[in-house]
């Protein structure tokens, strides 16, 4: 088999546990509060669920920032392979713990891991993909978060033991042997030295690509985290009793179904008419979808599913298009750490604003309302989209 296919294979395969792992909480969040706060009233179960959503969110950002610093100085491979040692452990420490405090540092730890493996994995492909495959390749890369959301969804829907998810996610430490036998550092990483300074992005042009791409992802993170971490709790406030696991995770599994089918389609529309228009698309779909999901749907039917859906394919076709869009508005010798600081920046406002969303539950009136005010960053998104250029046909150096 081609070398360049087995490290997409591998590299996906790390992606989808960091999917697994990233949703096990937010899909079994009332059995896992019912292990360190059963007695508990209600308004501190809220916090402490707020706590578990939105840290490893800001793990994630910190994760994804110094492991890109880490990757351009020591390689793409030799990261993926630290990361995922350490996320393997951390799922078998994750539960061997009775205090909620050190489960959240254990959740924290773990997300900066996956923050990481997602930033390194995406460069690295970028890398040695072809321009004219690029976009199909980092879409279908992205892809596999979702199946990992997916895996997780099905799992929790059918089997109430949140703990063999733990377990079963720290089987990325089998991979390790393969990483380190069958990955390989990109000639443009090994020649990253050799660019002419002509090349090299200019401080003021750099802050600026910098800022807005971190400005625009993180519109985009903060959306879809508020959706992922809370809509399964809002689905549970819609159902009777009896009905609240499979509730919760059908409306993880849509997600995750369309963020699969979202992110397949994103590359190959892409190439087509480019990566701008495919992620005003998203931000436009989820703006619109969100209204009719947390405004005018008030009851858990047909339509919820189809609309949740709906806006799992936005979420695949946003992120698996800016998965290519953002690293190729770098160069080579600073791609890893500016794509880990342009997915990173807005993780640690997105991990304070999904706190805020179970936090502000009361004051809104629910997590239909709380989610639904948050959303109003794709809207943002979508405004910023208009002041960037496509990246379509770069040639990477």
């Amino acid at each position: 088999m081609n070398k360049t296919i087995l490290q997409f294979v591998l590299c996906w395969i790390v992606c989808l546990f960091g999917g697994v792992n990233s949703s096990i909480v937010s899909a079994n969040l009332s059995q896992i509060l019912d292990v360190f706060l059963l007695n508990e009233p209600e308004s501190v179960r809220l916090f402490v669920a707020s706590i578990f959503n939105g840290i490893v969110l800001i793990g994630w950002s910190i994760g994804g920032v110094l492991s890109g610093l880490l990757a351009d100085k020591i390689g793409r491979k030799q990261t993926i392979i630290i990361l995922s040692c350490f996320l393997s452990i951390l799922c078998i420490l994750s539960n061997t713990t009775q205090s909620w405090h050190i489960f959240a540092l254990f959740r924290f730890l773990s997300g900066a891991m996956v923050g990481g493996l997602m930033v390194v994995t995406t460069t690295h492909i970028a890398e040695i993909i072809s321009p004219e495959k690029r976009a199909i390749s980092i879409g279908i890369l992205a892809n596999s978060f979702a199946v990992g959301i997916m895996v997780t969804g099905i799992f929790s829907a059918s089997n109430p033991n949140w703990k063999q998810l733990f377990y079963i996610n720290a089987l990325i430490g089998v991979l390790v042997p393969f990483l380190f036998i069958l990955l390989k550092n990109s000639e443009l990483f090994t020649n990253r030295n050799l660019t002419i300074s002509s090349t090299t992005t200019s401080e003021s042009l750099y802050s600026k690509t910098l800022v807005m791409a971190s400005l625009i992802f993180g519109a985009m993170l903060i959306g879809l985290w508020a959706l992922f971490s809370w809509m399964p709790t809002w689905a549970e406030q819609l159902v009777p009793l009896v009905e609240i696991n499979k509730a919760r995770g059908v409306i993880l599994m849509c997600l995750a179904l369309g963020g699969i089918v979202g992110a397949f389609s994103s590359g190959f529309l892409a190439n087509i008419v480019g990566r701008k228009p495919v992620i005003q698309f998203a931000f436009l779909g989820l703006s619109i979808l969100s209204i009719v999901v947390f405004f005018f749907l008030k009851n858990y039917s047909t339509l919820t599913i189809i609309s949740t859906g709906g806006m799992g394919i936005c979420i695949g076709l946003g992120q698996g298009a800016l998965s290519s869009f953002i690293p190729e508005m770098f160069p080579t010798k600073i791609r890893a750490s500016s794509t880990g600081l342009s997915f990173n920046l807005g993780r640690v406002i997105t991990g304070i604003c999904v706190f805020f969303v179970g936090v502000l539950v009361p004051f809104f009136g629910g997590y239909g309302n709380s989610i639904l005010a948050f959303s109003v960053l794709f809207i943002v998104g979508l405004f910023l989209m208009f002041f960037v250029k496509d990246t379509k046909d770069t040639q990477l150096s």
